[in-house]
This record gives structure tokens, sequence and C-alpha cells, in this order.
């Protein structure tokens, strides 16, 4: 696997844990907006399908 992808897996894999953290932050008793907990998985599942995109075509 190229370098590039596993930067993107890396990217993808903070975004993954900031959108936990920002969920379980969302469940205290003052609450939060857990949409942004959404749109943070989202954006690591583009990174992840980079990566993958990456490493298929050998970039």
């Amino acid at each position: 696997m190229s370098g590039i992808a596993y930067f993107w897996l890396a990217v993808g894999f903070l975004f993954t844990m900031l959108g936990g953290l920002i969920f379980v932050f969302s469940l205290q008793p003052e609450g939060g907006e857990r949409r942004y907990a959404y749109l943070s998985w989202v954006a690591a599942l583009f990174f992840y399908l980079l990566a993958a995109w990456t490493f298929w075509r050998g970039v």
C-alpha cells in the first residue's frame, strides 16, 4: 500500500475518533450537537473511501 493511502487511513481514523468523542459528550445532561458527530463520521467515511481508491489505483 502506498504511503498516501496510509495517510488517508490515519485521517479517517482521526475523524472517527473525533466523531466518537463528540457523540459521547452529546449524551451528557447539558446535551450537545450530535449532528457534528455524524458529520465527522461522514468525513471519516470519505477518507476511508479515498484511501481504498488510492490503494486500488496504486497512486
